[in-house]
């Protein structure tokens, strides 16, 4: 009994109102309405316990059964929300650092109404984060407020790291006062995972910067498959889905209604800010929202800078709405454009627009002289930085634009472009507009109205998105009948060659079979590779965990990005997260990699393993990946380091331990495939080569050791026997080479077994 009432006590001190709150006091729950059907809240008459209420004896650790409406937290028996209650208490033990409820499982079970919460689930300002999964199951949240808003990240949602938010509906969110970074959803959102989710009606924050639809500031992660239906008021960096995104991926979102803002505003995303070694992707987004600012506003986003190593615009739709630049007579580079309203000339990396269009585009400028505006575009206002324009195409004319005065730069496709940025001459515009693509010398296609609705331009499209990475098929819109980038992604087969992504997440070992020859043989054998290693030297899987769930961000930003892109080779310093390499391409393959001499022992790989199994499935697309395992090999007979003796010092019992390890860790793991390297290494040392495979103490040899590991790579992933690459080094003679390519190719056609040569 005395347990219970200390839980008690508990819950009905979630229940005080805040001092000077002006909230409604929100009523206790009873012992049986706690534990039992969650859909009922406890009503005010409620009888007391009869025992009357005791102090708590561990204030902060409450007894789970008394909690939400049920259940344990996890994947199975997630807790249950039903009530405001119950988002109170779920916001009052995140918002104190209670693990238990910090990262656990949560399902919404019914609407909740009248939802004037008490504090915002999660506190930037305590380095409080929600890193648990919410699951709203498509039941609505309405009359969304909060008491307690911190000065910056505010939302149901208050600050999220690692986060998955899933089908949450929300009709509505107001805030008062100043303050920054807030969203419906979610105020601060890091590598998280926001999707499936909708808000609806109203969402006021005038004296808000970096102010969203759905989230205010989002610092990485995924947002996909969403919509903003409604009116957003805000002030510097709103937008309809986001107020300001890092890095990371958002796709498939849409928005409708209205945007207002201050300066930087867009109909998805008020601005983009890509960080140094980070990459920031726009896909298949569509605005129809009227989007209103003082200036640097678009369809899709209202204003890039990227720092990083680019941010992609691609398959956006901008339609059927009005964009109104009202004031700023100070800036004199104030740009508007259809998909994105401009760039910040400094920029380091590339801003590219591909396979976009607009459509029935109003322009109003309030502006008193053109020096006031820097330029407008159907899908560019003001391209100043590097980057390139292609496959777009817009019908925007001067009968769509009312001004007071006309800029100078003006176009149908962009305003104004920096030099040496590329206007592809595969964008296409309706030949009666006078703006012809841009002000300078024109470069693009110009088509009549006949040719835009009657097929000509819907050909022309698909045959440059066939060559377009990650762009969608073009098809006519049942409404419209104009062409829009809806259909899915080019057959593989009428691509000028397929593409393949490889990821390993590990350290010089995976480094020994990616960085140097895997790209050349996929590339020999028609391939447009990439092939990337997320590396920290001697990396154990551990170690990778801990640092990507670290509360140091300069942990987790602790790895050093090695990608080769057709055989040009980029590196990061150690300034990436995991998530953030993860987003930055849609991976095929995602290989790991043990570390520090444990690539035998099993337990050394748990849970760590699994949990980046789940990890993963976080940022890919369910179906479009395989995982798998590099299976490493015995070190040389000479070696004297001391992780050799974990195997008796025996270069034997280490290959069976390694090899029995990776298809162990598959079974368990359920892994799509092992890389043999260690039977193809094994292989090859039963030739005329013998135990000269390695540099040092295990590290692969740079020619005959790199290559058989990179040739094993290479059959595994595509199937296609390596013996009949026509690629190798130069600095292998022809008999060399042919040894590697047996040796890998006997591996992977009997990895359990040591093949001799």
């Amino acid at each position: 009994m005395m347990k219970r009432l200390s839980v008690l006590c508990l819950i009905f001190f979630l229940t005080l109102p805040l001092s000077c709150s002006g909230k409604q006091e929100l009523q206790p729950v009873s012992e049986s309405s706690a534990s039992e059907e969650p859909s009922v809240p406890a009503g005010p008459d409620q009888p007391a316990d009869p025992d009357g209420p005791e102090t708590p004896d561990e204030p902060g650790t409450p007894d789970e059964d008394l909690l939400f409406g049920g259940g344990a937290g996890t994947a199975d028996a997630p807790y249950r929300i039903a009530t405001v209650h119950d988002l109170d208490t779920l916001a009052y033990l995140v918002n104190v650092g209670d693990e238990r409820f910090v990262r656990a499982v949560y399902h919404q079970v019914a609407n909740i109404s009248g939802a004037s919460l008490k504090a915002c689930i999660g506190r930037l300002d305590r380095d409080k984060p929600f890193c648990g999964l919410y699951y709203g199951n498509g039941f609505h949240i309405s009359g969304l407020s909060i008491a307690d808003l911190p000065a910056e990240g505010a939302g149901l949602f208050g600050y999220t790291d690692g986060a998955v938010l899933d089908g949450i509906i929300l009709d509505g969110f107001r805030t008062v006062g100043t303050g920054s970074c807030r969203g419906a959803l979610a105020g601060v959102s890091l590598d998280s995972v926001i999707s499936n989710c909708c808000v609806n009606g109203t969402v006021s924050m005038e004296e808000t910067s970096v102010c969203g639809g759905l989230a205010g500031s989002n610092r990485g992660g995924i947002i996909r498959d969403c919509q903003f239906n409604g009116v957003i008021r805000g002030g510097d960096r709103t937008g309809g889905i986001v107020g300001e995104m890092y890095y990371g991926t958002i796709s498939g979102c849409a928005v409708s209604g209205a945007v207002t803002g201050a300066c930087q505003v867009g109909g998805v995303a008020g601005a983009a800010a890509v960080p140094a070694g980070a990459s920031l992707l726009f896909d298949h987004c569509v605005n129809t929202a009227d989007v209103t600012a003082d200036y640097n506003l678009g369809g899709i986003l209202g204003y890039a800078t990227c720092g990083g190593m680019r941010l992609t615009l691609v398959n956006g739709i901008c339609r059927d709405c009005t964009l109104h630049a009202t004031g700023a007579a100070s800036n004199h580079y104030a740009r508007v454009g259809g998909i994105l309203g401009g760039t910040d000339s400094a920029s380091s990396g590339p801003v590219n627009v591909l396979n976009t269009c607009s459509y029935g585009l109003r322009l109003v400028l309030d502006y008193e002289g053109y020096e006031q505006v820097r330029a407008i575009g159907g899908i560019v206002g003001s391209m100043y930085c590097d980057g390139t324009i292609a496959a777009c195409w817009s019908d925007l004319a001067p009968e769509d634009v009312t001004a007071r005065a006309l800029p100078y730069y003006k176009g149908a496709i962009v305003g104004y472009k920096k030099t040496s940025a590329v206007l592809s001459s595969d964008n296409f515009y309706d030949s009666a507009s006078a703006y012809g693509a841009w002000y300078g010398a024109n470069t693009c296609v110009g088509l009549a109205a006949d040719d835009i609705k009657g097929g000509l331009l819907l050909s022309r499209l698909n045959a440059v998105a066939r060559t377009l990475a990650s762009a969608r098929m073009w098809t006519a819109d049942r409404f419209s009948g104009l062409p829009v980038p809806d259909g899915g992604l080019p057959d593989p087969t009428d691509a000028q060659a397929p593409r393949i992504r490889i990821l390993a997440i590990g350290n010089s070992f995976s480094q020994d079979a990616t960085e140097q020859y895997l790209c050349e043989l996929l590339m020999a054998a028609g391939y447009e590779a990439t092939v990337a290693n997320c590396y920290i030297g001697g990396c154990t899987l551990e170690k990778h965990w801990n640092n990507e769930n670290s509360a140091d961000e300069s942990l987790r930003n602790s790895n050093s990005y090695r990608k080769v892109v057709q055989g040009i080779k980029t590196t990061t310093g150690y300034v990436c997260s995991i998530a953030r390499i993860l987003m930055d391409e849609p991976w095929d393959y995602v290989i790991f990699q043990q570390g520090a001499g444990l690539y035998g022992i099993l337990d050394s790989h748990y849970p760590y393993l699994d949990n980046f199994v789940a990890y993963v499935a976080k940022y890919l697309n369910p179906g479009t990946y395989r995982l798998g395992y590099q299976m490493t090999w015995g070190f040389p007979v000479s070696c004297t380091d001391s992780r050799f003796a974990y195997y008796d010092n025996d270069q034997m019992k280490m290959y069976e331990a390694c090899r029995d390890c990776a298809y162990a860790l598959k079974e368990r793991s359920g892994l799509d495939l092992v890389i043999p390297t260690g039977t193809a290494i094994q292989n090859g040392r039963t030739s005329s080569l013998g135990d000269t495979f390695n540099r040092d103490w295990g590290h692969l040899d740079y020619n005959h050791g790199r290559y058989t590991a990179s040739c094993t790579w290479f059959e595994t992933i595509t199937g296609i026997d390596v013996t009949d690459n026509t690629y190798a080094p130069d600095t292998l003679t022809p008999e060399v080479a042919r040894i590697c390519r047996r040796a890998a190719h006997a591996a992977v056609a009997s990895p359990r077994q040591i093949t001799r040569f």
